[in-house]
């Protein structure tokens, strides 16, 4: 009778510090890191209110990024990661918008962005057991969760966009609310304690609001882009 206990115990003992083996070898650390991203959108629309660059107000659309997570082993790690995004513009053109069954021109002499995705992140490392240092942190990333958008516009409306168009009224709007968010990237984290890392990525948004507000989100069917992003981060071994 001794020796069945004895043999079941001394059996968990030795699974146990094998786990334990490997879970050391295989050890976890948590991560951090903060990140400007370029954005390019490719809506059409969304970009003459929303240019990459606005001479006119010295301004750049960009994004800022923070991702902190738990890297599991070399092959896969998730994140938390949200980031904020904000643009104050000068258009150059405005759009048509329909209410009350009529097909106006809205032209926002300012337009305002304010937008926050917010995203749990899984990142695969598939040469984390390469001896290059280059390979060993490259990663395909997967985010997904929600975006907060807020816009705010001074339009003068006109009845129309042509040479003999005629000034209705100037109204400032606003309009707010959440869209699904994901994005797909693909990059480059370095393993050291301190280190720099570039992310490239692609945003899908998509934005069938329904809204009858003259935003620009209530006119594009999406604001999806294209993000660059640098980054600094660090890795608490």
């Amino acid at each position: 009778m001794k020796k069945i206990i004895v043999f079941p115990v001394f059996l968990f003992i030795i699974i146990n510090f094998s786990v334990a083996q490997i879970k050391t070898r295989e050890a976890g650390n948590f991560y951090a890191s903060a990140g400007y991203s370029f954005i390019f959108f490719t809506n059409s629309d969304v970009t003459n209110i929303y240019p990459i660059l606005d001479f006119r107000r010295n301004s750049m659309l960009s994004e800022l990024d923070l991702e902190a997570g738990f890297q599991f082993n070399k092959n896969i790690a998730i994140a938390f990661n949200p980031g904020l995004i904000y643009s104050n513009s000068s258009p150059k053109d405005g759009f048509y918008f329909r209410s009350n069954g009529t097909n106006n021109f809205y032209f926002p002499n300012t337009a305002s962005l304010f937008a926050a995705p917010i995203n749990a992140k899984i990142k695969l490392f598939p040469f984390a057991n390469n001896k290059s240092v280059f390979a060993d942190g490259f990663f395909f990333g997967l985010s997904a969760g929600a975006m907060y958008i807020y816009e705010q516009y001074d339009n003068t409306i006109y009845d129309n966009n042509g040479l003999n168009r005629n000034v209705i009224g100037f109204k400032t709007v606003s309009e707010n609310y959440f869209k699904p968010d994901m994005m797909i990237s693909t990059g480059f984290d370095a393993k050291g304690s301190f280190g720099f890392g570039f992310e490239l990525g692609y945003r899908f948004v998509p934005l069938k609001t329904g809204s009858t507000v003259p935003v620009i989100t209530s006119v594009a069917s999406n604001f999806n882009s294209v993000n660059l992003m640098v980054k600094i981060g660090f890795r608490f071994y």
